[in-house]
């Protein structure tokens, strides 16, 4: 009986702590995210911070980082995130890893933080035949 109470106490324990774990970045009261060059700060609301958050939390992290230039820098309580709009790639500067997202979800991040710039590349070309 005792070896099966300490089994499911011992279990509990490492299912709890496995649980705070994998939940590691939480919203900061104030100032979440800023430009890499400009140190300005981009306005987000609490449905894209969350979004972000659970991104980062729910997501496959890789250990060191990834050699990508940041667009964006995130502080998400005491942690520093670079964050690759181009690549769809986050680093965690404090835990060295690094995390690589879907397509899909790098155009939304992209949308919220006003990084979308799809300029027109096409080029019109007339011919003239003489």
């Amino acid at each position: 009986m005792k070896k099966i109470l300490v089994l499911t106490l011992t279990a509990l324990v490492i299912f709890g702590f496995t649980g705070c774990v994998l939940k590691i970045y939480k919203l900061p009261q104030e100032g979440f995210c800023y430009t890499t060059y400009e140190r300005e700060e981009i306005e987000l609301s609490q449905e894209e911070q969350e979004y972000i958050i659970n991104l980062l939390n729910d997501g496959k992290w890789y250990p060191g980082i990834a050699k990508f230039d940041s667009d964006v820098n995130f502080y998400p309580n005491g942690f520093k995130l670079g964050y690759c709009a181009e690549s769809g790639v986050f680093n965690d500067f404090t835990l060295k890893r690094s995390l690589s997202i879907s397509d899909d979800a790098r155009d939304i991040i992209n949308e919220y933080l006003g990084l979308n710039k799809k300029e027109s590349t096409s080029i019109e070309v007339l011919s003239f035949f003489i």
